[in-house]
């Protein structure tokens, strides 16, 4: 079928110009209708407002002080800029660093909206998982240094007797 397509069309240039011409002009017309079919999305449909808004609400005001968003605001920098994810500020009711990372480890599962996709950010998850690598860091170093520095030990003074 496609051999013979392709002879028909080689064997009459004109025609298969004629047809790329019409197809062309048809799709052309044609798409030019979509747009108008075209409804908006992102954070502007009501299932993902309403997925927002019940999720910051059922937090906390003991742990959440208050939240800004794009739809308390309006401001355009709590929105990205292809509008199909949206940004939640949520300042913690805690003094200092150590006690806000409780507090985010308090609501970071409550912050999941159904049917989106969720990340937590900013300088006290960046604080918490500082603290949390380094302390994990440290124990692996301790680890590993104990028996490498129990070694050097025996070969520098040949025995563990001074060890007690």
């Amino acid at each position: 079928m496609s051999e013979r397509w392709a002879r028909t069309m080689v064997g009459r240039p004109w025609w298969a110009i004629g047809l790329a011409v019409a197809l062309l002009a048809f799709g052309g017309v044609r798409g030019t209708r979509v747009f108008g079919s075209l409804t908006p999305g992102g954070f502007d449909a009501p299932a993902f407002r309403r997925a927002v808004t019940e999720t910051l609400q059922a937090l906390s005001h003991d742990v959440v002080t208050r939240t800004v968003t794009y739809r308390s605001t309006g401001s355009p920098a709590l929105v990205s800029h292809d509008r199909h994810a949206a940004y939640a500020v949520l300042p913690l009711a805690r003094d200092d660093e150590a006690q806000r990372g409780d507090a985010l480890d308090e609501i970071e599962d409550e912050l999941t909206a159904p049917g989106l996709r969720t990340q937590v950010g900013g300088a006290t998850t960046v604080d918490r998982d500082i603290r949390e690598r380094v302390a994990a860091d440290t124990a692996f170093a301790e680890a590993i240094s104990i028996p490498v520095l129990l070694v050097l030990l025996v070969v520098g003074f040949g025995s563990l007797g001074g060890i007690t």
